[in-house]
């Protein structure tokens, strides 16, 4: 890294293990599903919860590529628009807890409220996601971007292993809404402090031209992107393993339930650390393992440790099986978010990468968001250990896909052009010529 690279890799750390402080106290896989629980709702609603909070944010993403143009620059913007999705909702998710949580018959209404808010932030947030992800890579080299992004998933997952101690350390001593109440008013807090330190990361080079993408344009580069043998056999292995992680977000109910052990929620919440940890040292291990290696081994490694997750699940019990569990999980979150990410970044065969990321997450949102619902609505009518046991062979298969049909994309450089453009397209791109 160079000098700037280091500062900016140090203060994106630094802003994103705030974040994750935050992020910990309402952790969507802990927190989350068991007040959902708490309040009396099934399986359809905390799958239709995780749902969200897995394949929402990929829906709106093309909104967020009409309203502004791609590459480096929009730090302020993007900053900015964090501020009334976040703030608000979590502090109006609390007050719902503490007004509403102690009626009993209003608990129907207050899980609908609740679900309503997340649902508004994640969607809203799937609006800069694109933006976001292209502003984070272009201030780092292909040579670096993993170990930038792996430090990053460090410090974010430290941050929530430390307020997951806390949160299940308050709804253990705290009665009922005070505990809850407590989470999203502490969460609110942390999430604003994480927001203002990202104005110090460096804002990146502004792009090339001033002008928004067309949707002639959009399309023009989304059809370059699926000409790539190597980016579709990819697509379809990513979609099988996504097939397969339904069960993720029914993990902490399973281990609440006398399947799982009948652990308690304060002991589940806890236990999210063992979800955190194993990203924290996972994360940096990942980037600097895919940075020398290509990043396809460490897309297999987390394909390995989502299998032992539900093998674990599916063969075990009681408070060592639940930590295996989410520290298998964890391994498999990291290798998503550093791994998965940077195969996304490296497949991109033209120069608009956030047309690119777009386009990924597009195709993966349906199955991302049927996924905990189908698996919801099996285990109202099954168990859970039939919805495990079905999540595992989507998750083999796509395992076996990775391994023997995508190639390693390491060879093609982000930046500038790697696939020369048809003179259309780079026309109304320049704004030389209306779609």
């Amino acid at each position: 890294m160079n000098p700037q690279e280091r500062k900016d890799a140090a203060r994106l750390a630094f802003a994103e293990g705030f974040w994750g402080l935050g992020w910990g106290l309402v952790a969507p896989l802990t927190v989350l599903p068991l007040l959902i629980r708490f309040l009396g709702g099934g399986p359809v609603e905390i799958g239709l919860l995780y749902g969200v909070a897995t394949a929402g944010y990929l829906l709106t993403q093309p909104i967020g590529m009409l309203i502004s143009q791609h590459g480096g620059a929009k730090r302020r913007f993007i900053v900015l628009y964090h501020i009334p999705i976040v703030l608000p909702v979590f502090a109006a998710m609390g007050l719902t807890v503490w007004f509403l949580g102690p009626r009993q018959e209003a608990h129907a209404l207050a899980r609908f409220i609740l679900i309503t808010l997340f649902s508004l932030h994640i969607l809203a947030t799937g609006v800069i996601v694109p933006l976001w992800s292209d502003w984070v890579a272009g201030l780092f080299s292909t040579q670096t971007r993993g170990l930038a992004m792996g430090l990053m998933w460090c410090t974010l997952s430290v941050g929530m292993s430390l307020t997951a101690l806390a949160a299940g350390w308050i709804r253990h001593h705290c009665p009922f809404p005070l505990d809850y109440t407590l989470l999203f008013a502490a969460a609110t807090v942390l999430l604003g402090v994480s927001i203002a330190l990202m104005f110090r990361i460096s804002a990146g080079q502004a792009p090339a031209t001033g002008t928004r993408p067309t949707l002639r344009a959009l399309l023009g580069q989304f059809a370059l992107s699926l000409r790539d043998r190597n980016y579709r056999r990819y697509l379809l292995g990513r979609v099988l393993l996504t097939m397969g992680s339904g069960a993720v977000g029914f993990m902490a109910v399973h281990f609440r339930s006398e399947q799982g052990g009948n652990l308690s929620e304060a002991t589940i919440i806890g236990f999210g650390a063992f979800l955190t940890l194993p990203q924290a040292v996972g994360g940096p291990w990942l980037g600097v393992v895919g940075d020398r290696f290509g990043h396809k081994v460490g897309v297999l490694i987390g394909a390995a440790a989502q299998i032992a997750a539900l093998a674990v699940a599916l063969s075990g019990m009681g408070m060592l099986a639940c930590a295996l569990c989410f520290a298998c999980l964890g391994l498999a979150y990291s290798a998503g978010g550093i791994s998965h990410q940077n195969m996304i970044f490296e497949t991109c065969p033209h120069d608009n990468r956030v047309a690119h990321i777009t386009l990924s997450n597009l195709l993966l949102g349906p199955f991302v968001a049927a996924l905990p619902l189908a698996t919801g609505y099996l285990i109202a009518h099954t168990s859970m250990v039939t919805a495990f046991g079905m999540c595992l062979g989507p998750t083999v298969l796509g395992t076996l896909w990775i391994i023997w049909m995508v190639d390693d994309p390491r060879q093609i450089v982000l930046g500038p052009r790697t696939r020369k453009l048809p003179a259309w397209l780079r026309k109304v791109r320049n704004g030389e010529r209306r779609p």
